[in-house]
């Protein structure tokens, strides 16, 4: 897997460049707290990356999440939408954390855990 990413160093970089252009919209950030190979420094940046973010941390996940939790990846997708579906774009709050009790907020995002 290493040397499948370092050939795609040209795709990424381009990737990165791009990303000033979309920061500014909604994202939900989905994350394996177990993940060996993307740590909590990599999960940082992209918050700081889209600060309208939502994330939703998966303390049983690894790094295939649809794989290690899929219900509660599908979950926090269809309470990123509105009415709970995939048509029509983000929910504009992202302070409202209804998808697990120990949500918590902060200034310009918000984050949820799950536990299995």
């Amino acid at each position: 897997m290493p040397r499948e990413i370092l050939a795609a160093h040209e795709l990424l970089s381009e990737v990165e460049q791009g990303l000033p252009r979309v920061a500014h919209l909604p994202a939900l950030i989905v994350w394996g707290d177990r993940d060996r190979a993307f740590k909590e420094r990599q999960r940082l940046r992209w918050e700081r990356t889209f600060p309208n973010h939502k994330t939703v941390i998966l303390p049983s996940a690894s790094h295939y999440i649809q794989e290690d939790a899929p219900e509660e990846t599908v979950a926090a997708i269809r309470d990123w939408w509105p009415g709970g579906s995939l048509g029509g774009g983000p929910r504009g709050s992202r302070q409202a954390c209804s998808i697990s009790p120990s949500c918590h907020s902060g200034s310009s995002s918000s984050s949820a855990r799950y536990s299995r």
